[in-house]
C-alpha cells in the first residue's frame, strides 16, 4: 500500500495520505468489522485504494467523511457482489429434484398452442444473428445481467441491449404476421 501511495497522482501529498490512512485506519476496521467482520482488513484496504484512484479535483476538507463516504460506497458493492454470487448457487438436496418435472420452467407450455408458439419463436431466434440469438437466449432464459452478457460476447453492456431489443423486434413482428 505505501508504494502505491507514494507513486500516485493524488492531490493530497503522498505523505498527508499515508497519515490519514495511519490515522483512520482502525476507524474504519471497526467500521467493517460490525458489518462483514471475516473481510474487514480488505475493505479497509479497498477504501483507501479507491481514494487513491478517485484523485479528487480539490483538497479534501473533511478527510473523515471523505473516507467513510467511500468506505459505504464500498460496503455497498460488497453487499451486491455478495448478494449476486449467492443467487447463483441454491443448495438443493438431490432427492427434491426428482419432484421437478422435466418440461417445467418459463419456457415451457402444456397446451398445444402454447408448444407451437414456442417452436415458432425458437425458429425465428434462431434466424437472428449469432450474437442476437446469444444476448436473447441468455438474458430471457437465463436470467443474466447485460454485464454477463457482455463478458461473454466481448462487447459493451449497451450492444447487448441493442441486441436484446433487435431480438425483442423480430420476435414481435414475425409472431404478429403469423397470428394474422
Amino acid at each position: 500500500m505505501a508504494a502505491q501511495i507514494d507513486t500516485s497522482d493524488f492531490r493530497i501529498p503522498p505523505e498527508q495520505l499515508r497519515e490519514l490512512y495511519e490515522q483512520y485506519r482502525g476507524a474504519l476496521h471497526r467500521f467493517f468489522q460490525q458489518r462483514r467482520p471475516g473481510q474487514a482488513e480488505d475493505l479497509v484496504q479497498i477504501v483507501f485504494l479507491e481514494a487513491l484512484r478517485s484523485r479528487p479535483h480539490e483538497t479534501i476538507a473533511e478527510p473523515l467523511r471523505y473516507l467513510f463516504g467511500v468506505a459505504f460506497n464500498v460496503l455497498h458493492n460488497h453487499y451486491r457482489c455478495a448478494k449476486r454470487e449467492s443467487s447463483r448457487y441454491t443448495a438443493t438436496d438431490p432427492r427434491e429434484l426428482e419432484s421437478i418435472p422435466e418440461s417445467g420452467g418459463a419456457w415451457s407450455s402444456d397446451d398445444d398452442q402454447g408448444v407451437e408458439l414456442m417452436q415458432q419463436a425458437f425458429e425465428e431466434i434462431t434466424r437472428l444473428p449469432k450474437a442476437c440469438q446469444i444476448a436473447f437466449i441468455r438474458s430471457r432464459r437465463d436470467g443474466w445481467s447485460y454485464q454477463q452478457i457482455a463478458e461473454e460476447l466481448k462487447v459493451t453492456p449497451h450492444a447487448v441491449k441493442k441486441y436484446i431489443v433487435k431480438a425483442m423486434a423480430h420476435l414481435r413482428t414475425q409472431l404478429r404476421q403469423t397470428a394474422l
